[in-house]
């Protein structure tokens, strides 16, 4: 390769001081100053200093021993910027400090490493002109992008010469010193690979054993202080089914974190990607699950301050300081967000701030109120355990934010959550339906243009050709196949449902000329076929991806399974993002984190498990169950749960079935019992042994609905007197 180096030689005659070097295993090479604070003087000569002063000299060998270990399986630069005071003034420098090489000696990362010693970088200047290192030694946090040239100038002050030189991958974290927790300085990655998971691999140092440390937000992404969410996103999980509904892309799940008593931070525990979507968004979702918003901060952040929502018609013009993410966003040409913040009703603790990116359609940019009323009406129907964090129910009044981003942002909030979605279902013997969506607080009673398109269709119950000239309204937010039509701005077919009879009528529907965009036909065989190549060419460049990347193939997680996701995330030296994304590309809807459970995946499949007590089945000389009902329930045995209920040292047993109530469940434990549950509670074993309160419905269906998925037909429960609970 043209860009690499052949002799260490060569890279020691573009630095401006005498080098010593040393050759690591497997593959690096570390340098340093042959003499002591020799890059010092030469960095004071070219600012014409009176003086400079650094880092104390033990310091310098524990971040010295730190680097020599961090080895990167990629091509790649690491270095260390690290407080000089220089006249005075505080600024970041490089000189004096190791750097190392991985896998290649490289041309490029050389000339970047020679033009970060001719740099001095403020500490404390204009905050629109800050470098990435800099932002990390005032926040603390870390920053990662997969590729320098989505920075802009002004987030990147040497983005001219890392797009000369070829450079993508970059990720800086800060080092603090133990125990007075004082900033170091900063680590700083940089490679000419673009989308590197470099935040992966600085998982096997030990910061501690050379009284250094990271700040605990990082501790979270290496895994060291993992919170126990998990659990708690299983209960969260209808918010896919809603970014499938309305065809959104994106949509992440933040969770609040707070490091210390002035800080809080959150960060992304979870993602849905459209499994159609382009490769960038999962670059997007991992910088998410590498990087932290601030409590105030972003949409995110002021969504969590404010127990409320938030809008943003533009993210890409949000300040990187504010919005961490703002170069990938520009990336993946992010446009529009809502953030709303969320706690469940079974318990305060469990908040989450919901992001949804919205699709870049000039459609929205007129009638954002419309949709948002839409998606709230959704999310409410998905997530019944859920309210707003301020207490308010979804779909009720409430006031969303708006983050300003241009003067054309003349309002401050507006008010979104009443009732508006209303359909007239289909009547037997009726030929045309209404299917319409109004805003109720539409101001001088006047109706919005862009609320509804008029389809020409007809429906026919007996007929096989179509002549008649009738018309159905359509909101244009409505799903499929009204909302394909709208995000393709073009033609659909559509299948008419009759009398609960699906006719195929292979009638094409002309959208208005609401779009000025020629019309596309986007149902014919060929298209469909095209669309399943790429698709499957997609899948398998992702796969080889992961493979050279980080070797994991789809044997080695299996030989994972029956491990935490965390723990199995830890011995394969990747994230825990990291690995859910993997997962998701091999088609692995669930990590199987027991080991006391058979699970069999199948990649066309998804997933199946085998049972471990399983309905009987029809045996000479006895009953055949399979349409025997329960004498508890009166169900089929495939629809109920076995309970094994205990009771001061007693143990009942009985059948349920899995569609049955906590009333209903109350009332057979009574009957059985013959005690009054007014003073007691019943907690049901989940999965992870742990024991779970049912205060609702929705806790008795989610534990046996959990259960059964995966292949157990028994609940163990626990009633305690409250007082005891």
């Amino acid at each position: 390769m043209e860009h690499l180096v052949q002799q260490v030689s060569e890279v020691c005659s573009v630095m401006p001081c005498e080098l010593d070097w040393c050759q690591l295993k497997p593959n690096g090479w570390a340098f340093w100053s042959t003499k002591r604070d020799d890059e010092l003087q030469y960095q004071q000569t070219i600012s014409a200093a009176d003086s400079v002063v650094s880092t104390s000299g033990m310091v310098k060998l524990r971040i010295k021993s730190l680097i020599a270990n961090m080895l990167i399986p990629h091509i790649s630069l690491v270095q260390f910027w690290s407080p000089i005071q220089i006249n005075g003034l505080t600024f970041l420098s490089t000189a004096d400090q190791l750097f190392v090489f991985n896998k290649e000696l490289d041309k490029r990362l050389s000339s970047y490493r020679r033009l970060c010693l001719d740099t001095l970088i403020p500490i404390d200047y204009n905050e629109a002109l800050l470098a990435p290192p800099v932002r990390v030694f005032r926040r603390w946090l870390p920053e990662y992008n997969p590729d320098v040239q989505s920075y802009s100038a002004a987030e990147f002050p040497l983005l001219q010469t890392a797009i000369r030189l070829g450079l993508h991958s970059y990720y800086a974290f800060p080092l603090l010193k133990l125990p007075d927790q004082r900033c170091l300085g900063v680590f700083e990655i940089v490679s000419a690979q673009p989308s590197l998971c470099l935040p992966d691999l600085i998982k096997g140092l030990n910061f501690e054993s050379v009284g250094l440390y990271i700040p605990n937000p990082i501790n979270i992404l290496l895994g060291l202080l993992e919170p126990q969410v998990e659990d708690r996103l299983d209960e969260i999980e209808g918010l896919y089914e809603i970014l499938e509904r309305h065809g959104l892309l994106f949509a992440q799940i933040w969770i609040p974190f707070s490091p210390s008593s002035s800080l809080k931070v959150l960060y992304c525990a979870s993602t849905s990607i459209d499994k159609h979507s382009s490769s960038m968004y999962h670059d997007f979702e991992y910088a998410s699950g590498v990087c932290f918003i601030e409590s105030g901060k972003a949409l995110v952040g002021r969504a969590f301050a404010s127990q409320g929502s938030c809008f943003c018609k533009d993210v890409t013009q949000l300040s990187i300081k504010e919005y961490p993410l703002v170069p990938n966003a520009r990336k993946v040409r992010f446009t529009q967000s809502f953030a709303i913040f969320l706690q469940s009703k079974s318990a305060n603790d469990i908040v989450y701030v919901v992001e949804y990116f919205l699709p870049p359609n000039e459609m929205f940019a007129r009638d954002t109120k419309t949709f948002l009323n839409i998606l709230l009406s959704t999310m409410k129907e998905l997530l019944p355990g859920f309210i707003v964090a301020s207490g308010d129910e979804l779909g009720q009044r409430m006031l969303v934010e708006v983050v300003k981003v241009s003067p054309s942002d003349e309002l401050d909030s507006f008010e979104i959550g009443q009732p508006l979605l209303s359909v007239q279902s289909l009547q037997d013997g009726r030929e045309t339906t209404d299917i319409f969506c109004q805003q109720s607080n539409l101001q001088n009673g006047e109706n919005n243009g862009a609320n509804a398109l008029l389809v020409s269709s007809c429906i026919s119950r007996k007929r096989d050709s179509l002549n008649c000239d009738e018309t159905v309204e359509v909101h244009p937010f409505l799903p499929h196949p009204i909302e394909e039509a709208v995000r393709n701005r073009g033609k659909v077919n559509l299948d008419v449902a009759h009398d609960d009879h699906i006719e195929d009528t292979n009638e094409m529907m002309q959208l208005d000329s609401h779009f000025e965009q020629p019309t596309l036909e986007i149902n014919s065989a060929a298209n469909a076929a095209t669309n399943s190549d790429n698709i499957h060419s997609h899948k398998n460049n992702a796969i080889q991806r992961i493979e050279k990347d980080h070797g994991i193939t789809r044997k080695i997680l299996e030989e994972h399974f029956g491990m935490s996701l965390q723990d199995a995330a830890k011995n394969l030296c990747v994230s825990r993002a990291t690995l859910k994304r993997i997962c998701r590309e091999y088609e692995i809807t669930r990590w199987p984190h027991h080991k006391t459970r058979k699970v069999n995946f199948h990649v066309s499949q998804g997933v199946s498990f085998q049972a471990t007590e399983p309905c009987s089945f029809p045996r000479k000389g006895t009953e055949y169950l399979g349409n025997k009902k329960s004498p508890a329930t009166g169900k089929p045995c495939d629809s109920v749960m076995t309970l094994k209920v205990t009771y001061r040292g007693d143990i009942i047993k009985f059948q349920l079935s899995l569609s049955s109530t906590r009333v209903e469940l109350e009332g057979e434990v009574e009957k059985r019992l013959k005690i009054s549950l007014q003073c007691f509670s019943i907690k049901y074993q989940d999965e992870d042994d742990d024991w779970i309160l049912i205060t609702t419905d929705s806790d008795l269906k989610d534990g046996m609905h959990s259960l059964r998925s995966l292949g157990r037909t028994t609940m163990r429960l626990l009633v305690t007197p409250e007082a005891d609970s």
